[in-house]
């Protein structure tokens, strides 16, 4: 027994010319050149008319793939999201609650030593909370603190600023670091009413095919206004149509999410996917039409589905996937624009109260 492999040179599996004449692999089975094909080809009706599937091996999701952008999401919530809303909450109420102890402290001692208070009680208050919240952004303390009680609560200070500090700025360090770029569409609906963006296909996928037959108006609208009017130029490979969307930056790329991992490493740029833009198409191996072979082939791809061995492939391949890296940014000042922000709102505040003041006070 010997297997001989014939190979395609029309890549897709292929697709029904006008006189009814298949492409690609599909081509080669009707015309018997081949009894069974090697690898995968998408489960479709109109396929069915001239080939067998065997039985269906996995499911595989397809994507507009288009080149990542250099753009990236700013929001003021970055600075907030590194903690919990309830941990917000707490930690102003720490330093409440610490600021209630020293200006309490402070009272009882100086009624026994000193007798009656000088100053005013908001201002003393005022003083211990901008003290401890001096503490919580690790500003040094240069009061000196005679009673006991008043170090252990400044240990005490110290030692949950230090901790809050510490995790808010690693949080903080990820959410900068880590930000996700702007997507110019998430969906097909996105796509259509952007424009702007070219969709190429393969010549000879089976997705082309599922564009023409759509039954989806929005699917439907998009082949006639994004796909047909380029027709002529669809890309024959897939690392073609993945290097145009590195070249064009309006142009986007179907291709499935399993595999695009072979060729993210031998592109020139990063690339990212419409995550709500999705076509899921089953997978098979096929035969020729009433092929002799076609019940062997299905008792034995039972027994290797039954033994595990198509779950393990599956596994390895989205492990592989999930080595690559999504595409990262330098930070810019947009980035940080909101603490600059806060900086002119904080400047803006203190001349606008040393003016109420000046005023008050004459």
């Amino acid at each position: 027994y010997r297997s001989d492999y014939i190979y395609s040179y029309e890549y897709g599996n292929g697709i029904v010319d006008e006189d009814d004449s298949w492409t690609g692999i599909v081509g080669i089975l009707q015309n018997f050149q081949a009894d069974v094909t090697a690898e995968g080809i998408s489960m479709t009706d109109s396929r069915l008319s001239v080939v067998d599937y065997i039985s269906p091996i996995w499911s595989e999701r397809k994507h507009p793939f288009m080149r990542a952008t250099k753009i990236f999401k700013t929001s003021w919530k970055s600075f907030i999201n590194p903690f919990e809303y309830i941990l917000w909450f707490a930690t102003i109420g720490i330093i409440l609650v610490l600021s209630m102890g020293y200006f309490v402290i402070h009272i009882l001692l100086f009624r026994q030593t000193c007798g009656k208070q000088e100053t005013g009680l908001l201002f003393l208050f005022n003083q211990y909370f901008f003290r401890v919240f001096r503490s919580f952004l690790n500003q040094v303390e240069t009061h000196e603190t005679p009673s006991y009680s008043t170090r252990i609560l400044k240990l005490s200070t110290y030692w949950i600023s230090v901790t809050i500090l510490v995790s808010y700025s690693a949080s903080l360090c990820s959410f900068l670091t880590l930000r996700n770029p702007v997507i110019p569409f998430s969906s097909f609906e996105e796509l259509l009413h952007d424009g702007t963006y070219k969709l190429g296909i393969l010549r000879y996928s089976s997705l082309l095919t599922y564009f023409q037959d759509a039954k989806d108006p929005v699917l439907e609208e998009i082949y006639t206004k994004i796909i047909a009017p380029y027709n002529r130029s669809l890309p024959t490979s897939s690392l073609e149509g993945l290097q145009r969307a590195c070249s064009d930056p309006k142009y986007a790329h179907m291709h499935s999410l399993e595999e695009v991992v072979k060729y993210v490493r031998i592109l020139k740029c990063q690339i990212m996917l419409a995550p709500h833009a999705r076509i899921k198409t089953l997978k098979s191996m096929a035969t020729v039409k009433r092929s002799p072979y076609l019940p062997l082939f299905k008792r034995t791809l039972y027994k290797i589905q039954e033994s595990g061995i198509i779950q393990k492939l599956h596994l390895k391949t989205v492990a592989e996937l999930s080595e690559v890296e999504a595409p990262r940014g330098n930070m810019d000042i947009k980035s940080v624009m909101p603490i600059f922000n806060i900086l002119l709102l904080g400047m803006s505040l203190s001349i606008f109260f040393l003016i109420v003041e000046i005023i008050f006070y004459r």
